[in-house]
């Protein structure tokens, strides 16, 4: 894991140990009302669940390109990203870059892999973006589970909804020409795939920046797609 020294900077009734490589930033008093929003909204939390969250968390904030883990490592935090854009990603012998994951603002990220099984990790996570991230260990969450059932369900839920994503996206690399592919990221996230570089969407997708740009192109034309016996992966 590629760590770094913090310092804890006292924030109310808990402190925050805050990491960083760029300007110094204070921590939030109370939970961001970000990730207070993002739970609420599935779980009936009450307050003394949102405290012992907050009390779970670190600040961490990164440059563009840092990296939080690299393959090889057990990944041993979840991310929460207030600001700024992640990806979960690793590089194959041929030197071709694959994306498994993004994560901006409101989305959680690791290798979830290595996170739950302790098994040294295939990805590495890294900043396309700067970034300011909510940390939160696997200790942490393992005890928040054990003593707060209802921050137990709002983690199962994330879990089932990251699941039903990753079916959908698998049976579109297996069976979906990238028009279908590209379609259904840009319906399941516009501002992301207008906000992303063509060579990131085209990680993400399993396809050539080439093939991507062709589908943008003929998009932009309005012309129908090409027979997908014709159509080049």
């Amino acid at each position: 894991m590629n760590e770094r020294a913090g310092r804890t900077i006292p924030a109310g009734p808990t402190s925050w140990k805050m990491e960083t490589n760029g300007p110094t930033l204070p921590p939030p008093a109370a939970l961001p009302e970000l990730l207070r929003s993002h739970v609420l909204a599935r779980v009936p939390a009450c307050a003394g669940d949102l405290v012992a969250l907050h009390q779970a968390l670190t600040l961490r904030c990164v440059p563009k390109r840092e990296a939080l883990s690299r393959p090889g490592d057990v990944a041993r935090d979840l991310y929460f990203v207030e600001s700024g854009c992640l990806r979960c990603h690793a590089t194959d012998l041929r030197g071709v870059d694959h994306v498994l994951r993004f994560a901006v603002e409101g989305w959680w990220i690791s290798d979830f892999h290595s996170y739950f099984t302790g098994e040294s990790s295939s990805y590495g996570v890294d900043a396309l973006e700067e970034s300011r991230l909510l940390v939160l260990s696997r200790e942490q969450e393992q005890r928040l589970c054990a003593e707060h059932p209802v921050l137990a369900r709002y983690f199962l839920g994330l879990l089932e909804g990251m699941a039903v994503a990753t079916h959908r996206r698998l049976v579109l690399l297996l069976s979906g020409s990238v028009r279908e592919r590209y379609d259904e990221f840009v319906s399941s996230d516009r501002d992301l795939a207008q906000r992303l570089p063509q060579h990131q969407i085209a990680s993400y997708l399993g396809v050539t920046p080439e093939s991507l740009s062709r589908v943008r192109g003929r998009i932009a034309k309005r012309l129908p797609p090409k027979p997908r016996s014709r159509e080049p992966r």
